[in-house]
C-alpha cells in the first residue's frame, strides 16, 4: 500500500477487488474457465506453461 493518501488507494483496490470478482463470475456463468496471469509469471515461461496446461487439463481440455 502506498503511503500517501492511502483511503484512495484502499478504496481503489478494494473497488478493483469487487469489479474482479464480479467478472469472474460473468465469465465462469459463461462457461469458461479463468485463469490469472501475473505479469512476473511471465519472466518463467516453462511455469506459466505448467499452469496453464493444468487449468486447460483440469477444464477437461
Amino acid at each position: 500500500m502506498p503511503k500517501s493518501r492511502t483511503v484512495y488507494w484502499a478504496e481503489k483496490i478494494e473497488a478493483n477487488r469487487r469489479r474482479d470478482a464480479r467478472k469472474r463470475r460473468a465469465i465462469t456463468a459463461l462457461g469458461w474457465k479463468v485463469v490469472i496471469v501475473w505479469e512476473c509469471e511471465l519472466k518463467r515461461p516453462e511455469k506459466l506453461a505448467e499452469k496453464l496446461q493444468e487449468a486447460l487439463d483440469d477444464w477437461g481440455g
